[in-house]
């Protein structure tokens, strides 16, 4: 007899042979990642409004194009779209979450023309994908369609830079499905033909230019802010930063301040994200400091200050390719590529800071200026002649005493998230004994696997406690609470978790808890 799978151990009684049966996974706590950032900021071409995943440079390129061209007359202080600029030249292993924010009087670029039908013509509208001035780019090209015995046959081939898109045996009277199937994954436009008409046709040129794009007047603060919003809800997500604003329509402050009230209170949905916030280009240190005082958070980071960066592919829109960024672009991308274990100011995290930031430029400030930002709590970045760039310092602006630092944060927010996520898995269960041991288990497998996975060692050692945060009242209530304290590596500190599993899993983290203080 052959093998048999079977969702039932009882028919194994039944006859033997061979019986395959399939498991349920183990419930144990798995550590999540720590390496994705989300970004808000102008682009050129791609959807708007909703988050975008990118995870390669092809199709960052592909999706949101480029810096732009700069407008007449512009070209000296032209420094492309903010959002190009903050990406770019960086490394981002783990992928990118961006918001393109709409601006007021976005337009697609599009073309009209009649083309031949039986009964005389059909309206065919070509439309550039996204809203932007980079459609009016689009070149479309008319040909004899491959298959002769196609009645008003054609094909169209469109191209946008290096995207070359061709489309071939497509006729007048194709099906709105059928043409709907046809194109829907072109990156390029999107194409509608019309009724029957009685009329004459246009004669088809061989080739088109799309026109009437636009990339808008003014941008829209709401736009901006609601970015912030969706990504700070993405539970994938773990740093958000916002491309430099207009600083007119939208200003660094209105986004630093909606960044404080979204992401600071770390409720509701956005338990485990860090805000990497900056001030304006010409900010001086004293400048920074002040700004910092109304951002004291440890899930906010204030950068300072703005540097030249040198890249090879924007010689086109500005003299030697140099263009100004700010510094939370640079310190997202070093904090996505370093693991939490390690301070974002140590030696280890400068290799991966100058590694997200080729080209950026040295620029000598004084001590007194790092002195200033190290006191207000604001994250500077200096150049250091050994090390290359480097955060001088790995503070937030937290005034909560064992919560200053970003790296307590991120270690935090790792056993939070981690613990958070397998947890659920053992909620709205009867809380029996073996349930209790299962919990207890999965808790002190992750807190093993975390002490001996070396290099990366999150873990010196670790209690547990489940009796003196528990009792009859709280079971009778259906809430289980495990209390955990852990000793981290890299400071004498310990961080302090209290999971509590009920309808839903809650983890928060304090050094305020009374049991194993």
């Amino acid at each position: 007899m052959d093998p048999l799978l079977i969702d039932n151990l009882t028919e194994v009684t039944r006859l033997d042979g061979v019986y395959i049966y399939e498991l349920d996974p183990d419930k144990y706590v798995r550590g999540v990642g720590t390496g994705i950032a989300g970004c808000v900021g102008e682009f050129e071409w791609g959807p708007t409004d909703e988050i975008v995943p990118i995870g390669s440079s092809k199709k960052f390129s592909d999706t949101f194009g480029g810096y732009g061209t700069a407008p007449a007359g512009e070209e000296l202080t032209w420094r492309g779209f903010s959002g190009y600029r903050a990406i770019n030249g960086k490394r981002w292993p783990f992928g990118l979450r961006i918001v393109r924010p709409t601006a007021t009087g976005m337009a697609k670029a599009a073309i009209t023309f009649k083309i031949p039908s039986a009964a005389g013509y059909r309206t065919v509208t070509l439309t550039a994908k996204y809203n932007g001035a980079r459609g009016n780019a689009i070149a479309g090209a008319f040909a004899a369609a491959g298959n002769t015995a196609l009645t008003d046959g054609f094909k169209f081939t469109a191209t946008l830079g290096v995207l070359v898109e061709s489309y071939d045996n497509l006729y007048a009277a194709i099906t709105v499905e059928a043409l709907g199937e046809r194109l829907q994954d072109s990156k390029i436009f999107t194409m509608t033909i019309g009724t029957e008409e009685v009329g004459a046709p246009d004669s088809i040129p061989a080739s088109v230019a799309f026109a009437a794009g636009s990339d808008g007047t003014a941008a829209l603060p709401a736009k901006w802010t609601a970015g912030i919003d969706m990504l700070a809800a993405n539970r994938e997500i773990n740093v958000i930063f916002c491309a430099e604003p207009d600083g007119t329509y939208v200003t660094n402050a209105a986004l630093n301040a909606h960044m404080k009230s979204t992401i600071a209170p770390a409720t509701g949905a956005t338990p485990f994200v860090i805000g990497v916030l900056a001030g304006d280009s010409a900010q001086s240190a004293a400048a920074a400091a002040a700004d910092a005082a109304d951002y004291r958070s440890d899930r906010l980071i204030y950068t300072w200050p703005y540097r030249y960066q040198s890249f090879s592919d924007a010689a086109s829109i500005h003299p030697d390719g140099e263009l100004l960024v700010p510094s939370n672009d640079a310190v997202a991308c070093a904090l996505v590529n370093t693991d939490p274990l390690f301070d974002p100011a140590s030696a280890r995290a400068s290799k991966y800071l100058n590694a997200c930031t080729v080209g950026l430029e040295y620029d000598d400030l004084t001590r007194d200026d790092y002195v200033t930002c190290n006191a207000a709590g604001v994250m500077g970045i200096e150049f250091d002649p050994d090390l290359g760039y480097k955060v001088i310092n790995g503070v937030t602006t937290s005034l909560v005493p064992g919560k200053e630092t970003v790296h307590r944060r991120r270690l935090a927010d790792y056993f939070n998230k981690s613990l958070a996520r397998a947890l659920k898995f053992y909620q709205n269960e009867p809380i029996t004994q073996e349930w209790k041991d299962d919990v207890r288990g999965a808790v002190q497998d992750f807190i093993e696997r975390e002490k001996e996975a070396k290099p990366l060692q999150r873990i010196l050692a670790a209690e547990v406690d489940t009796e003196s945060v528990n009792d009859d009242t709280t079971e009778a209530q259906g809430i289980y609470n495990i209390l955990m304290k852990i000793r981290h590596p890299a400071s004498a500190r310990a961080i302090v978790l209290l999971s509590q599993i009920g309808t839903s899993v809650e983890v928060r983290d304090g050094n305020d808890f009374e049991a194993l203080a």
